[in-house]
């Protein structure tokens, strides 16, 4: 019984270590743009914020709110929807414009060297057959 526990520990420390080589930490898996900002969601479940200057079409920064300190940039564009527009126009004036996702791109280059670029809203999925 003792010989099993030893290996069963030794195992999980072998796992660990295994985990720890690979220097890899959580990755981003989504992006969301709003009024107020950048939202990027890792795949450990944390949530880090890019906050949107006054006004701004463009902006870079560092990822705030979570363990992941990455630079990032954020390119709007511009809605051609007219429908969005209008959405956009009655929200304004009750203040809850900032939970309509804004279209743009979004670029996170992660400490390995890998840039990573996101659409908001996320593009549909493709139609099947």
């Amino acid at each position: 019984m003792a010989v099993r526990r030893r290996s069963a520990v030794a195992l999980m420390a072998a796992l660990g270590l295994a985990a720890c080589a690979t220097g890899r930490g959580p990755d981003p898996e989504s992006a969301f743009l709003s009024t107020r900002g950048l939202q990027v969601t890792l795949s450990d479940g944390q949530l880090c914020h890019g906050p949107r200057p006054d006004g701004a079409q463009r902006w870079h920064g560092t990822l705030e709110g979570c363990g992941a300190a990455w630079p990032y940039e954020v390119q709007l564009l511009e809605r051609t929807n007219p429908l969005a527009a209008l959405i956009a126009a009655i929200f304004r004036p009750l203040g809850i414009d900032h939970t309509l996702a804004a279209a743009g791109r979004v670029r996170v280059d992660t400490p390995d060297g890998r840039i990573l670029v996101f659409e908001s809203p996320a593009p549909p999925p493709p139609l099947r057959d």
